[in-house]
């Protein structure tokens, strides 16, 4: 119906009847329990969408209320360097105008919620690989306010930097607007949650999947057919199905251990790894934007030293990250200066904007 759904778990493909009459409201088939009282069923199995567009298949500018439109970029800059890992991308500029019926979701008194979005992401990511993006930004027209400004590298380069000072950078925003006193308002930084990250992730078992109910099932499948249902023994052995990825230094790189190989190749389901996420160990400062990520001493060296503090992990093994390109979305917020907010934590009381760039974490020179 050109309608995108309202949830990004539904499908909007319609539940298949069963044997029972067309059109029967029967359970939606999802795990998150979307349509308590069902969805009209209908006969034939298929997996086009019926009643909506979802998130994984849609792409384009979504104005929160009911309407979009396709986003045209004027380039601007293009780097051709595709030697390094820092270039071979564009930069440009759109521009979408738009009306909205009342200068807040006064029905929700909330702000509206506007939204680009499409995919998919770089299949080269150590985090959301092959992944959808979802560049958010609130609109409240009430107050007197502008939204916050932001800008950083579309790649930022980052070198391995051990305990105990760990790696640090600073990502750049101010509020335009300014207080009685002529002062600039502030701004707060937070890291992006996983609907702000674009949520899906193509998961790979036979070809993408970006549901969960599917990549369990066919995760069964794959464990039934490859080895006979006795994949459930490998973790009970040490050493089982473990990549030497994840081992010791010396032998990193050159596969599997153990003969069943699917417990490490296809995992449990996660929503902390299987949806969108941020770099481990990674933080943010809300009030400066300084990011603090402990990415270890080098891709060869397990850190052994003490944090600043002089206290140390627990358990004091944490491996190096890998060498190589990371997402990370920032979100910035300044205050909405909307009367209707009460309080400082009511929904109208801020409005952000995202930052999504890719840090490239690499070994520092000596």
């Amino acid at each position: 119906g050109g309608a995108m759904c309202a949830s990004p778990y539904d499908t909007g493909d319609s539940p298949t009847c069963g044997g029972q009459p067309v059109g029967t409201l029967v359970p939606h088939l999802t795990a998150y329990n979307l349509y308590p009282l069902g969805k009209a069923c209908e006969s034939a199995i298929d997996t086009t969408p019926d009643y909506c567009a979802p998130w994984v298949e849609s792409f384009g500018f979504f104005f929160g209320d009911g309407n979009a439109q396709t986003l045209t970029i004027r380039i601007d800059d293009v780097n051709f360097d595709e030697t390094s890992p820092l270039g071979n991308y564009v930069s440009g500029t759109g521009l979408v105008t738009h009306v909205y019926a009342s200068p807040k979701n006064t029905g929700a008194n909330a702000n509206w919620l506007a939204y680009f979005t499409g995919g998919n992401r770089l299949a080269e990511l150590h985090n959301n690989p092959r992944g959808r993006y979802r560049l958010e930004v609130e609109v409240n027209l009430v107050g007197d306010n502008r939204s916050p400004r932001a800008t950083f590298l579309p790649v930022y380069p980052q070198p391995y930097i051990g305990r105990p000072t760990l790696a640090q950078f600073q990502v750049a925003a101010y509020d335009p607007d300014f207080d009685t006193n002529g002062i600039a308002e502030p701004v707060t930084f937070s890291i992006g949650t996983s609907q702000q990250m674009g949520l899906f992730l193509a998961n790979t078992i036979n070809g993408f999947t970006w549901y969960k109910e599917t990549y369990e099932t066919q995760r069964a499948q794959k464990f039934q057919s490859e080895c006979n249902g006795n994949c459930a023994l490998c973790p009970a052995t040490a050493y089982t199905c473990t990549p030497y990825d994840h081992g010791t230094i010396a032998t990193k790189g050159v596969g599997y251990s153990g003969p069943c190989t699917l417990c490490e190749k296809i995992p449990a389901w996660s929503d902390a790894i299987n949806y969108a996420h941020a770099p481990a160990d990674l933080s943010i400062n809300p009030s400066t934007g300084v990011v603090t990520w402990e990415t270890g001493k080098s891709p060869h060296v397990i850190d052994t030293a003490a944090y600043a503090d002089g206290t140390f992990p627990t358990p004091n093994t944490k491996n190096p990250l890998p060498q190589g390109l990371y997402n990370l979305v920032v979100m910035i917020s300044s205050a909405s200066k909307d009367p209707g907010a009460p309080t400082a934590t009511h929904p109208t009381a801020r409005i952000s904007v995202p930052l999504d760039f890719l840090i490239y974490l690499y070994p520092a020179m000596h």
